[in-house]
């Protein structure tokens, strides 16, 4: 593990809180995270593949997109994610893989065969967590077979981690749900032709709508 500085920790922080507004969220965060405990994937799954649905994910691989939204093209978010080995963890505790299931019976399984060797994953850890509405997410690290598992050290740093990124996550999804929610609203009473003036405490305006606009002057 790369041991961060204070001013390196102080970026992550930094780029977990901001990462909802990020092209690619979160994916500054998954990056920095994976340099420090020296990890070659990471992902961050909103919502698990199942049935027709292919889910919501953002990843950290250089060998992978960034996000998967309902994706059946990747063979883990059409078929395999019923394989996965690491689901229902205990809330905010750090497990890894090989707790989960011996690396012997993992490597015969089709969900190593076909998602994770081709990308050179096979040591992994995680946490699940709850976003604001109380449903889990789950977080996970990995690295190939030629490194070391993860130890005590990055365990300890992902626990420390773990209450931020439930709390960054779920305002920063919350946030993005009123964000649709205002453009909606937006959208609907530019149509009605509607002004609409907002105001602050002391009645001064912080914005208008066009139809406002053009009603002032």
């Amino acid at each position: 593990m790369n041991q961060p500085s204070i001013a390196e920790l102080s970026k992550l922080i930094g780029f977990l809180y901001d990462g909802h507004i990020e092209e690619d969220p979160y994916s500054a965060f998954l990056a920095e995270t994976r340099r420090i405990i020296d990890s070659n994937f990471a992902s961050i799954t909103m919502r698990e593949p199942k049935g027709d649905d292919g889910g919501l994910l953002f990843v950290s691989c250089e060998a992978l997109p960034k996000i998967f939204v309902d994706d059946h093209d990747n063979p883990y978010t059409d078929r395999y994610y019923t394989s996965n080995l690491m689901t229902n963890l205990p809330w905010g505790t750090v497990v890894s893989l090989d707790e989960c299931v011996p690396y012997r019976t993992l490597e015969r399984t089709e969900l190593y065969k076909y998602c994770m060797a081709p990308i050179d994953i096979y040591h992994m850890v995680g946490v699940d967590l709850r976003n604001a509405n109380g449903l889990r997410f789950s977080v996970r690290f990995c690295r190939p077979k030629t490194a070391d598992n993860f130890g005590p050290q990055e365990r300890e740093f992902l626990e420390l981690l773990a209450s931020h990124i439930q709390r960054a996550v779920a305002n920063g999804m919350q946030l993005i749900q009123l964000d649709k929610e205002r453009k909606l609203y937006t959208s609907t009473i530019a149509k009605q032709s509607v002004g609409v003036v907002t105001l602050d405490e002391r009645g001064k305006i912080v914005s208008r709508n066009g139809v406002a606009d053009q009603l002032i002057r």
